[in-house]
């Protein structure tokens, strides 16, 4: 019996030890399950905003700044079309095919006294011009709303005297972005894109070579811009090119491939230069 009473306190006593160990209530703080809600609420960390704050943040228009209408604004140039056709080498017949509203044609050069003496107003309106009009230098064809000197230039020919042409048979041409500036024969030298006069049959010849640098060539061609007779030649912007050729009544003017819109001359071709 007593053994049984020693083991039987002993169990007990241990019990009351494991008990001790599991119990979380002995050794931890209770906490009210609000307290933990309070200090995990995400308001303590965040700082309330009011949403008009952030749409006035990032109102477009605080990065947008309002400009007015620039009545200083430069307005676009005048413009208008106009076909130079020559009837001989010191005479042109100029019309006027198309231009904007308010848009005139006048003439612009060395011994033209008065810009509007040539004036074209309407379109379809035509003018004769000859030496004895304008001389034998580059003759600048220029649209304007108000004056020449305002105006924006749309073509250039130049005039010469027939008997000019009767012994030419080289032209030399420098190549320049803005134009062809002629140097032989010459009555077209320093001229801007001269008219050139060949009779019909005869072989002349063309050299040319660059004056800015960069790369051009010479081709003749139809009034319909096309290649006559494959009448070419290779681009060179360090040396000289030349091109030899038989004047024909197919050819109506001479371009750089590279710069076709400035780089424009006209060229007639006769049937006897000496008539």
């Amino acid at each position: 019996m007593e053994r049984r009473t020693v083991l039987s306190a002993t169990g007990i006593a241990l019990s009351s030890v494991a008990a001790g160990c599991l119990d979380d209530g002995d050794d931890a703080e209770e906490t009210d399950p609000a307290d933990d809600a309070e200090e995990m609420d995400p308001d303590d960390d965040a700082e309330e905003t009011d949403p008009a704050d952030d749409a006035e943040e990032m109102d477009p228009e605080d990065d947008t700044v309002e400009t007015e209408p620039d009545d200083d604004a430069e307005e676009p140039r005048p413009d208008a079309s106009v076909d130079v056709s020559f009837d001989a080498p010191d005479a042109v017949e100029l019309t006027l095919t198309d231009r904007e509203s308010g848009t005139v044609v006048v003439l612009e050069g060395a011994e033209v006294s008065d810009p509007d003496e040539y004036r074209l107003e309407e379109s379809g309106e035509s003018r004769s011009i000859t030496t004895d009009d304008v001389g034998t230098g580059t003759i600048e064809v220029v649209a304007t709303r108000d004056a020449a000197e305002d105006g924006n230039e749309v073509e250039t020919f130049s005039l010469s005297e027939p008997d000019d042409w009767t012994d030419v048979s080289e032209v030399v041409l420098e190549g320049r972005t803005e134009a062809w500036v002629g140097v032989e024969p010459a009555h077209i030298e320093g001229k801007q894109n001269p008219s050139l006069v060949f009779e019909a049959g005869e072989t002349y010849e063309i050299t040319i070579s660059s004056g800015d640098g960069a790369e051009h060539n010479l081709g003749l061609r139809d009034a319909d811009g096309d290649l006559v007779e494959d009448y070419e030649t290779d681009l060179t912007a360090d040396g000289e090119e030349t091109l030899s050729f038989t004047a024909t009544g197919d050819i109506d003017a001479y371009t750089c491939e590279r710069h076709d819109v400035t780089m424009y001359g006209e060229v007639l071709v006769l049937e006897d230069l000496d008539d």
